[in-house]
Formats: structure tokens, C-alpha cells, sequence
């Protein structure tokens, strides 16, 4: 598609030329086709998609669609059994799920990995998103259900987790060294393991300092070592109170390593004593330690400020070296500390989704979602909801968050919708597009209504393709067609299958909805698919369920369109297709034809007992057959343009050597007989003799064909009359003899 069909500046002069654009929306995706017009003609048609989702998205799509759902039933059990939103078992239910939705996000992190070529712009993207989703699950949720407790270590295996360091690299390079004390790397190394809660690496190479000529240095190591080693964490503790007196045991230690420090007598950053000049700077990397130890902030910031590490580290670390006590309710007072020493990068979007997600801005961390990653955005805006987060910010939604600021919908309506028209822009996804809109309750019935009567349900079977290729290249290619398709009816039954599950999930989500308009629309549309493709039987119940009966009764006249073109072998296949329910049963040869049916399947009546004619003649029960088909004419359910097709059948059986109906019989033939020549003179051929007119052919003289049909079933008539009353023990025929 070209960027543009007429530059801005030349807009005007578009239509006194005699050109024009036309353009026209998908209803079944997030696309238009464009086409420009003149004089000349039409240039050719170009698509254009205003969304885009990747093939690689899908599947993810639809996985952590099965998350989502589980989440909403859950949220109905608890409305039903009134536990409150910001209970424990709630809390602790939105822990697993966002557990679940981290998962569908690694998946995705590892199929991208994998793929061919790799794509690192969206591997970069979802592992910002799987940082965010990690961190939300951090701050507003917990395992255990409770968001009382102390949030450091959680907060640091957030940073562990999402922003893996020191690197291996750095620690091999400095396995390597024989003297690693002197590499400038050393103290940062120990300092960010110390940070991280990498013990073990720090004390490896702080072990190595035994080594160092250095007394002075020799000695604080031991302290380090032993205060490293000993360094409580909240996580080995059954209790917070337990954890909090071994602290402050602790903490007596870092200040007898703060008087060790002091107690130097010399402060040039060298080792003292001999053989420790040159042994490398060390003064700052144990002035830090002990300040990170001591919980100053300052040291904090120093060391992330100069290594560019950034707030996220500051944070990682702030609960476990800074502020022990630091909960839920702390952390938003502490991010502006952290903010102000050490910025976040606004041009990455999710750090200021980071950081409001961390204040509880509940409003501008959905806004920042939603312009950087709909997924993320629709699945956080609903677990806020879960939580009972967005109960106090309804009234205070921020316009950015509306497309219109007379907009009624609530926040997550809003957001689902959003993330539910992106996934519009896949017609393969139409599923979730659905399920996504019904999340949202009453607020989305009109686009779903929308969106559920344009969900393609085209199929094609063998039968269809036959018919299109009979009709583009004769015969001949139908043939080849079927040819090809010969063995295939175990794939077809298949494909029926999955097509009939699709409609009925259609249905089934109109009927969910109380779509009732979707549902009359939908099967008017399924039933013209179908018979399109000559699937009468399976049509009409779509038929009935739209309460279209003139689509019944157009099916009728097709179906007898089937007997004129294919023979009664393949009409009498095609009425035994219809669902019985739809079917008269069989009538009583002495009691007549029950008549009675409603307004939708009446038409049927006369298929189903014409049928069961064929099927009586088949049998060889010709006598029955020959009374049926003059009670069938008696009966009024042949419709007009069809009573010659009967007659002429009838006028076949009255040749047959046996008398198969009685005089009363043959006269009533006659006067149906008499009253089609009548209704011919007056004018109603084509009413009286449309059927017998298709059959031959529909030339120019198929009136007078059609009549001269006719005079045979006059002549048949008049010869039966005849042998009726010679016949001995004619009475039986209604023929007395004197």
C-alpha cells in the first residue's frame, strides 16, 4: 500500500479532477480495501490493517486466554459466596494466576529464543513485560494471601530474577587472576554479590584476601567473612519478630567492624605494614561494604550512581540492607527517595510503568500499559479489579484512560474492550475477541452482537466444490472433482464437525448474551451457507431457529429443483437428511394425510410424503404407492407448479397390467388433470406447469411441451378408465355392471 493516494497539499484538486478514493471496513477484521475511480476506470484494489499481531503472538494469546477465564469463574464463585475482594483467598488466587500468566510469558520468552530468524526487538519487549507482570505479582499480591508481611526479599528476587548480575563472565575473569584483589573490578564484584544476596561469591573471593600482605585488610576480611556469613534473612524465620532481635544481634556486629575501620592508623587507602604497597586500592570497596552493611542509603546510592545501576538495584536491595521493616505501604513513600538519587530512563516504558505500578497509580500505570503493551494492560486492569483496587479511583478515572469523557464504561470495560479489538484484528481469534468482550459484561452486547454475525462460517464440501466446478468448466471438470475426492467422505464428516462445533459455539454464546437478534442473523447467514454448498437438511433446523419460513420454503422448491435435474434417487437422499423433528410422520393410507404442521415445516409436509412414495414403489408396493399418490394430489400439500410432475407419475402406474386404483381414484386424477388445461387457458401456465416445464428444458416451446406431457396422462387415464370397465369384477373399481 502507498503511503498516501494524494498528498495533502493537492487533497482539493482530488474530486474537480474525476478521481475518488472509496474505501470500505472489514467487518470480520481491523482492515479496510481502498480503491481509487476516475473516468478512466478503477485502479486496482489495495488492503490496508490499521493493527497488526504478529503469528508468534497467537499462541500466547490463547493460552493465557485459559488463565484469564479461570480467573473470571473465580471471581463469580466469590461474588456468589460474598468473600470480600481483598480477602486472603482472594489475594492468594491472584498470586497463582499471575504466577500462571509470568509462565505464558517465559513460554513465549522461550518459542521467541528459539525461533528462526530471532527476533530480538520482541524478545526485549516480553522480557520487559515478564519484569512488570513479576513485579506487580511482588507488590500486590503474596503466596501466602497476606500483604502485611516484609517485602525485601521478595523484592529482591524480583531484581535476581529479571536483571540477572554480577555476570559469570565477571566472576571467571576474576577466578582467573592469582592476585583478583588487584583487578579494578574486585570490590564491585563483592560489593553488588553482597548487594544481591550472593553470599557465596562474595565470600570465595573475600576468602582470597587471606593472601593479601595487608594485616590490616587480613583482619576486617575476618569480620566481612563473618558477617556475611551470619547476615539474617527474613526468609529464615517462621516469625518477623524472630527475625527482627537477630537483626539488631547482627547489626552489633557491623558497628564492631565500623570501630575496626576507625581504629586504622593509616587512611592512604595502601596496605600497611610490609610487602602491602602496590597490593591495590581497598579502603573505599571496605568503606562501602560496611556503609551498605550499616543501612545507609548514601552508600547505597553511590555505588548504583557510579556503576549505572540504576533505581531498580537501589530498590532490589533496599528492604534487605536499608530497611528491614520495609512493607507494602512503605514502598511507595520510599521510590521518591530512590527516584531522586538515581532517575529512571522515561524513554524505556517500562520503567514509568515500573514506578507507578510501585505508587499505587493505579490510573497512569494503566495508561502507560496501554499505549506500550495491550495484553499486559488488559490483564493487569483486570487483576486490579480482582484486588479491589479500582473501587476508589471509578469516579476519578483520568480522561487518558476514556475514549470519550462522556464514556460510562468502568476502567476494566474500558481495557478489555481495547485489548478484545486488537485481537479483532485475527478473524482466527474470534474466540477470544468473544470472550474477552463478555468479561465485560452488559457492557459490551452491541459489538459483540456485531462481531458475532461476522464471524466467517463459510465451508466447503465435496458437493459444493462439484457444483462450482460444474457451473465454471462444464461436466467434465465437476467429474474430475469428484474423481479427486473419491475416499475422502471420512475427512468431509470431519470437517462437518469442527464446522457444526464452531456455529453451535456461536449460537451458544448468543444465547449466553441474550443476543436474540444475533442469533435470527447468524442462522439466516448459516442457513445460506449451507445452501450454497446443497446441505438442505442441515439448512432447515438454522431455518426454523431464525423463524424464516420463507427460507423453508425456498429450500422446498429447491429440493424439488434436486428431483427435476438429479432424479428422485438423489432427492429422495437429500429429504432423508432433514432432521426427522422436521418431518411429518408417516400418514395412514386409510385415514388420509394428517394435514397439520406449522408454519415452518408445512412446506416439508410434501416432501417428506413425496419421498415416501418413491419409497413405496421402490419396495415394489406399487398399490400403495398408487393409492398414496392420489390421496398425496387429494390432500392439497402438492404445491401447483408441481401436480403435472404428479400426474405424470401417476399416468406411469395406470400402464401397469394390474388395476392399482379405483374408478373414484382415476376420476379424481382427471379432474386435477382438467383443472391444470383450465388454468392454462386462463393464463397460469407457468403457476400449473413451472415443474414440467424445467423438466424439458425451458425452451421457448416448454408450454406446449409441457401440455403435450399432459395429453399423455389423458390418454393414460382414459385407456385405465377403459380396462376399468371391462375388467370382470369391475366393482371393486367403483363400476357397477347391469
Amino acid at each position: 500500500m502507498p503511503q498516501r493516494f494524494v498528498s495533502r497539499d493537492t487533497v482539493g484538486s482530488l474530486l474537480p479532477s474525476g478521481k475518488s478514493v472509496l474505501a470500505a471496513i472489514s467487518p470480520r477484521s481491523n482492515s479496510l480495501a481502498v480503491i481509487t475511480s476516475s473516468r478512466e476506470g478503477s485502479g486496482p484494489i489495495r488492503f490496508v490493517q490499521w493493527d497488526d499481531i504478529p503469528d508468534s503472538d497467537v499462541q500466547f494469546f490463547a493460552e493465557s486466554y485459559v488463565t484469564f477465564k479461570g480467573l473470571q469463574e473465580m471471581a463469580f464463585r466469590q461474588e456468589e459466596e460474598v468473600i470480600p475482594l481483598a480477602s486472603t483467598q482472594s489475594i492468594e488466587f491472584c498470586y497463582r494466576a499471575l504466577r500462571l500468566y509470568c509462565d505464558h510469558v517465559q513460554d513465549q520468552l522461550d518459542r521467541l529464543a528459539g525461533g528462526t530468524p530471532f527476533n530480538e526487538e520482541a524478545y526485549v519487549h516480553y522480557a520487559a513485560v515478564f519484569s512488570t507482570l513479576y513485579l506487580f505479582r511482588t507488590i500486590y499480591t503474596s503466596a501466602s494471601g497476606s500483604v502485611d508481611g516484609l517485602l525485601g526479599e521478595e523484592l529482591l528476587d524480583w531484581l535476581n530474577h529479571n536483571y540477572v548480575a554480577p555476570s559469570t563472565e565477571e566472576g571467571v575473569a576474576l577466578v582467573e587472576l592469582e592476585k583478583p584483589w588487584l583487578d579494578k573490578n574486585f570490590w564491585t564484584y563483592i560489593t553488588r554479590c553482597v548487594l544481591r544476596g550472593i553470599s557465596q561469591s562474595a565470600l570465595r573471593f573475600i576468602s582470597q584476601l587471606d593472601q593479601h600482605p595487608s594485616h590490616a585488610l587480613r583482619r576486617l576480611s575476618a569480620y566481612l567473612t563473618s558477617l556475611i556469613t551470619s547476615h539474617p534473612r527474613s526468609t529464615e524465620f517462621s516469625t518477623e519478630h524472630e527475625f527482627l532481635s537477630m537483626h539488631r544481634r547482627w547489626a552489633a556486629g557491623v558497628k564492631q567492624l565500623r570501630q575496626e575501620i576507625d581504629l586504622l592508623e593509616e587512611w592512604d587507602g595502601r596496605a600497611t605494614g610490609p610487602g602491602g604497597a602496590g597490593e591495590g586500592e581497598w579502603r573505599e570497596g571496605i568503606e562501602l561494604l560496611c556503609g551498605i552493611m550499616e543501612g545507609k542509603k548514601e552508600a547505597l546510592f553511590d555505588i548504583c550512581d557510579r556503576e549505572g545501576w540504576g533505581w531498580r538495584e537501589a530498590l532490589g536491595a533496599w528492604g534487605v540492607w536499608i530497611d528491614v521493616r520495609l512493607n507494602r505501604e512503605e514502598v511507595s513513600a520510599v521510590l521518591p527517595l530512590i527516584l531522586e538519587a538515581l532517575p529512571l530512563d522515561s524513554t524505556n516504558p517500562d520503567e514509568p510503568l515500573q514506578t507507578t505500578l510501585i505508587s499505587y497509580d493505579f490510573i497512569n500505570s494503566i495508561s502507560i500499559a496501554k499505549d506500550w503493551d495491550l495484553w499486559l494492560a488488559a490483564h493487569m486492569t483486570d487483576m486490579l479489579d480482582k484486588l479491589g483496587e479500582l473501587q476508589n479511583v471509578e469516579e476519578s478515572r483520568s480522561a487518558s484512560i476514556q475514549k470519550d469523557p462522556d464514556n460510562p464504561l468502568s476502567v476494566r470495560s474500558t481495557v478489555l474492550l481495547e485489548y478484545a479489538e486488537h485481537l479483532h484484528t485475527d478473524p482466527s481469534l474470534w474466540e477470544l475477541t468473544l470472550e474477552y468482550m463478555g468479561a465485560c459484561g452488559n457492557d459490551a452486547k452491541d459489538q459483540m452482537a456485531e462481531i458475532l454475525k461476522r464471524v466467517s462460517i463459510d465451508v466447503e464440501t465435496k458437493r459444493g466444490k462439484r457444483t462450482a466446478a460444474a457451473a465454471t468448466g462444464g461436466e467434465a471438470e465437476a467429474e474430475m472433482v469428484e474423481d479427486e475426492e473419491e475416499g475422502g467422505e471420512g475427512e468431509e464428516a470431519a470437517m462437518w464437525e469442527r464446522w457444526s462445533a464452531k456455529v453451535d459455539k456461536i449460537i451458544s454464546v448468543c444465547k449466553d448474551y441474550g443476543l436474540n437478534e444475533a442469533i435470527v442473523s447468524v442462522c439466516k447467514s448459516v442457513a445460506q451457507v449451507l445452501v450454497r454448498n446443497r446441505a438442505y437438511g442441515r439448512a432447515i433446523p438454522y431455518c426454523v431457529m431464525a423463524r424464516d419460513s420463507r427460507a423453508v420454503g425456498r429450500i422446498a422448491d429447491l429440493l424439488l429443483e434436486e428431483y427435476i435435474t438429479k432424479g428422485a434417487d438423489e432427492f429422495c437422499k437429500q429429504v432423508a437428511a432433514i432432521p426427522p423433528q422436521f418431518l411429518p410422520t408417516a400418514g395412514s393410507l386409510e385415514g388420509g394425510i394428517n394435514g397439520t404442521a406449522d408454519i415452518f415445516t408445512a412446506r416439508l409436509q410434501f416432501l417428506s410424503r413425496y419421498a415416501d412414495f418413491h419409497a413405496m414403489y421402490g419396495r415394489g408396493e406399487k398399490k400403495d404407492a398408487a393409492r398414496f399418490l392420489v390421496m398425496l394430489l387429494s390432500s392439497g400439500l402438492v404445491p401447483r407448479w408441481w401436480r403435472g410432475v404428479v400426474l405424470l407419475d401417476a399416468a406411469g402406474m395406470l400402464e401397469d397390467e394390474e388395476l392399482l386404483i379405483t374408478v373414484d381414484d382415476a376420476y379424481e386424477l382427471l379432474r386435477h388433470l382438467e383443472e391444470i388445461y383450465m388454468r392454462a387457458e386462463q393464463g397460469s401456465a407457468a403457476e400449473y406447469l413451472g415443474a414440467l416445464e424445467k423438466m424439458m428444458g425451458g425452451k421457448p416451446s416448454a408450454e406446449s411441451d409441457a401440455l403435450g406431457q399432459l395429453e399423455v396422462v389423458r390418454l393414460a387415464l382414459a385407456r385405465y378408465l377403459a380396462r376399468c370397465s371391462t375388467v370382470s369384477g369391475a366393482s371393486e373399481y367403483g363400476v357397477d355392471y347391469y
